[in-house]
């Protein structure tokens, strides 16, 4: 899971039940060296009591918000009550709506949208300290705290009883670097007066810095204590994943803590799972990722993180050259996440070392199995390396094969296959290509002797669609369904026949001969249905006749005789 989306902790919340909520995330940054260690100690200002963040001023309708000369705060003297007009409700009601509106365009990203909708609202009236802190607000999530600042601070002159100040102090030490806005987010996030703005600091630290592990484990810990178990762990999730191998260990001995804690929570357990996962420790994550799909009742979520575990723990078997333990954790995997990416990968990729082991065997025969699985989960999409391993492989047992039986008089078999594997791994490659072409064309050469013309021209056609300028791979597959089709016509199968001379004349419409035994053959179809009486049928196919050969007279003749029928 990653911070930018709603989600639901299980185990989680006041009444231990779910908690739903969501947090929005950012750009780049660096990351300080500690996760844990104790923050410098910083002078904080803590005079107003009231927690106010970036957002939510537009309520405030019957306040002062809307009341105060913006020119007086420009160019300050002093500001009273008596300075004030009191806007119509429809107004202050249509105002808060514009504001409500440019923070969600903020929240989008769309800050120009924003500052063109508070600009507007300050041409009508320039009293809207909201609309003033919405502008601050966009500044702020670009980035540009020191203009922020000064929003903030305009916004917070015009109705200093809203506490639009806070929101300047946190811009102004937002202009500072990382290490310098953890420091003082961390001080902050001591005192449970100033928490909540040290974690306001804290998103914008790691909106900014979104790799900063240190920054997320900070804003992590600052939610949990405020109560926000939810975003607190969300911030965790996101730590994990982005933490180095030196980081995890810290990360994985507070999240120990947390499941302590909060025993039927599937989510922190699941957390300490993918911290054990990310340091390799793959049996430890296998037991720890088992329970926690156990609390989240199966769900898919857990159960990828699981597979994963079994991933590493085959790929360390694979090592060891264990590859019928590390297949049978291969197989494990997949049961529990049987359509991810990277399950298929190591699934093939066990298939490819059995493959390979097999060979070394002097099992060739036997290893074609083994690639042929891994094709089929890898052909399309998969890993390019572990792709080309698989051909090379493939190609390499074609060539035994084939040496084996040119060596004893025997007819092509497992080279095809082989060839084939080879070519759907790697379609690039011209010689697996070549090969599979001059195999598909042998093949085709075979079954001609054997005088099964159907499954030679299909054979030959194999090897005219890899090379279709190839002469002899056209010649051959045009010449292999005609020699089909006589035979079938002879029989006085029509349609078998006729379909078998179109996909002959298909693949060369300028092909005199086979055109004319289609015509042919459609004329002998018409004349057997007219002596059955069949006239529609008959007409129809003198009509088919004739538009391969239009001067044809016996097909004129055939189709005239019966053209009342063609309705």
């Amino acid at each position: 899971m990653d911070v930018g989306t709603s989600f639901t902790i299980l185990g989680l919340g006041g009444s231990g039940g779910a908690r739903t909520t969501s947090l929005g995330a950012g750009t780049t940054g660096s990351t300080p060296s500690s996760l844990f260690g104790p923050p410098a100690q910083v002078s904080i200002n803590e005079s107003a009591p009231t927690v106010v963040g970036f957002r939510d001023y537009t309520t405030l309708g019957t306040s002062g918000v809307w009341q105060f000369n913006l020119q007086a705060v420009l160019n300050p003297t002093t500001t009273s009550a008596a300075d004030a007009v009191l806007l119509p409700p429809e107004q202050q009601e249509a105002e808060a709506k514009a504001v409500e509106q440019a923070l969600m365009y903020v929240d989008e990203g769309n800050y120009d949208a924003a500052r063109q909708l508070m600009n507007d609202l300050l041409a009508q009236n320039k009293t809207n300290a909201a609309a003033v802190h919405a502008l601050g607000y966009a500044d702020l999530s670009e980035g540009k705290f020191a203009e922020a600042e000064q929003l903030f601070l305009k916004a917070h002159a015009m109705d200093p009883a809203v506490g639009y100040d806070k929101d300047a102090q946190n811009a102004r030490i937002l202009q500072g670097d990382d290490e310098s806005v953890l420091r003082q987010a961390q001080a902050m996030a001591r005192d449970p007066k100033s928490r909540e703005e040290s974690i306001r600091i804290l998103i914008s630290l790691t909106q900014r810095s979104p790799d900063n592990v240190t920054a997320r484990v900070a804003l992590a810990e600052a939610m949990l204590d405020q109560g926000d178990a939810g975003n607190g762990l969300m911030q965790y999730g996101t730590a994990v994943r982005l933490a180095t191998a030196n980081e995890l260990p810290q990360i994985e001995a507070r999240l120990a803590e947390l499941a302590a804690e909060i025993p039927e929570s599937a989510f922190v357990r699941q957390l300490l799972g993918k911290a054990q996962l990310g340091q390799g420790r793959y049996e430890d994550a296998v037991a720890t990722l088992t329970e926690a799909s156990k609390l989240g009742e199966g769900d898919v979520a857990f159960q990828r993180d699981l597979a994963a575990a079994y991933v590493g723990l085959g790929r360390e078997a694979l090592r060891r050259n264990d590859v019928n333990a590390a297949q049978g954790h291969f197989q494990r995997a997949r049961e529990l996440d049987p359509t991810g990416y990277e399950t298929k990968q190591a699934v093939a990729e066990g298939h490819i070392a059995r493959a390979e082991q097999l060979v070394r065997l002097g099992r060739a025969d036997a290893a074609l199995t083994s690639y042929r699985k891994a094709a089929d989960l890898i052909q399309f999409g998969g890993d390019k390396t572990l792709r080309l391993r698989g051909a090379r492989g493939a190609y390499a047992v074609g060539r035994t094969l084939e040496r084996k039986r040119i060596a004893s008089g025997a007819e092509i078999g497992g080279e095809a296959l082989a060839y084939q594997i080879a070519y759907d791994l790697s379609q690039q490659n011209a010689d697996y290509k070549e090969k599979l072409a001059e195999t598909r064309n042998a093949i085709g050469d075979q079954l001609v002797a054997e005088g099964d013309y159907l499954a030679a021209a299909q054979s030959y056609r194999r090897a005219y669609d890899l090379f279709n300028k190839n002469e002899t791979y056209k010649n051959n597959t045009i010449n292999a369904f005609v020699a089909y089709a006589d035979w079938r016509l002879y029989n006085l199968n029509y349609d078998d026949a006729i379909e078998r001379y179109r996909e002959a004349y298909a693949i060369d419409t300028s092909n005199t001969a086979t055109k004319q035994k289609l015509a042919d053959a459609y004329n002998a179809r018409g004349v057997y249905y007219r002596e059955e009486k069949d006239y529609k049928k008959a007409v129809l196919s003198f009509k088919e006749a004739l538009r391969l050969f239009p001067n044809n007279t016996t097909y004129q003749a055939n189709y005239d005789a019966l053209r009342g029928w063609d309705v």
